[in-house]
């Protein structure tokens, strides 16, 4: 919804420009129903142990509190990956050109390193075990054709807009073949246990793990 309000969102030239916030505000209330009931009624299921990217670097160095919130691993692990985030965005924002304010740039680094590195804890996650749910697996084969139709939207937008290039395009382009490049070695596994038959998706070469 931010990007509605600097005005950073794509603007139809066609459609009514209402629709647009409309599906934001509607994806939104659905992540945070899906959210809440994860919380109240599917939480025992999580796997916390599991859900340590990260933390091993704040365990050699000895830096987990004794008590707090930080001391669990999850939240430890949350703050690594957003801290690690904040910095490459930082980084990214002296490498990317932009015409807008410092704040707004550095809102659209954050956004799009964030973006690119959303999955990496939940695929660490699946590589502890070697064995993915069929659930699981879909979403992220989901996410991944999400990656690859916003791919599609920016590779095709000159040829639709003949006199339009947006300056962020080629960033866009780069951006999402990252998140593709990424999930490429679990859409590897995944094409391969279909192929298979395998009710499982098996993320190692060995078929016995």
């Amino acid at each position: 919804m931010v990007s509605h309000v600097v005005g950073l969102h794509f603007i139809p030239s066609v459609l009514p420009w209402i629709i647009y916030p409309c599906v934001d505000i509607v994806n939104a209330v659905i992540g945070a129903t899906c959210l809440y009931v994860f919380i109240t009624k599917y939480f025992d299921t999580y796997e916390m142990d599991k859900d340590n990217f990260g933390i091993h670097l704040f365990q050699k160095f000895d830096l987990l509190p004794k008590s707090g919130p930080f001391k669990r691993g999850p939240v430890a692990a949350a703050s690594f990956l957003y801290l690690f985030i904040a910095v490459v965005g930082l980084v990214w924002h002296f490498v990317r050109r932009s015409p807008h304010t410092f704040a707004l740039s550095y809102f659209c680094c954050f956004y799009e390193v964030m973006t690119a590195v959303a999955l990496v804890p939940q695929l660490w996650m699946f590589h502890q075990d070697k064995r993915v749910s069929p659930l699981l697996a879909q979403f992220v084969v989901c996410t991944a054709i999400n990656r690859l139709c916003t791919l599609t939207f920016w590779t095709s937008y000159p040829w639709i807009w003949v006199y339009r290039y947006p300056d962020n395009r080629g960033i866009q382009m780069a951006s999402e073949c990252l998140n593709l490049l990424i999930l490429s070695d679990f859409l590897f596994y995944w094409v391969r246990s279909k192929l298979r038959g395998d009710s499982e998706i098996i993320l190692s070469m060995n078929t016995e793990v």
